[in-house]
């Protein structure tokens, strides 16, 4: 495989990003966008051959008392006439570490709904 773009989740940093870039193909690609969310260690990634127009990253939006972890990261790219925007998102898994597993199932399910419903705001 031989991709122009790549999406990474729950990369570390930016640092690991760009070491990953130099050791899949030294020199041909760039960190286009690494998210910073807080808590770090599992953050989104676009690297690509080619230079990003415009990226950036945002975290979900709480709502209803629900703090979603994580969020997305954007990059828009101009390959030949065209425009294309690429998103690499993260949403709550259903892992389950503590009390009852489906109460916290759900509690999980409801930050995924979240996380989606607040990118109608986020997204252009």
């Amino acid at each position: 495989m031989n991709p122009d773009i790549v999406l990474l989740q729950e990369v570390r940093d930016y640092d690991a990003c760009n070491r990953l870039a130099e050791a899949i193909q030294p020199g041909i690609y760039t960190v286009a966008i690494c998210s910073a969310f807080k808590g770090g260690k599992q953050e989104e990634a676009i690297l690509a051959k080619i230079p990003a127009q415009a990226a950036w990253s945002e975290p979900w939006q709480s709502m209803e008392g629900i703090d979603p972890p994580r969020g997305f990261a954007f990059a828009w790219f101009k390959i030949g006439n065209a425009n294309i925007g690429v998103y690499s998102i993260h949403l709550k898994s259903n892992l389950v570490t503590h009390g009852d597993p489906l109460a916290e199932m759900a509690r999980n399910i409801r930050k995924r709904e979240i996380a989606i419903d607040s990118t109608d705001d986020a997204c252009p």
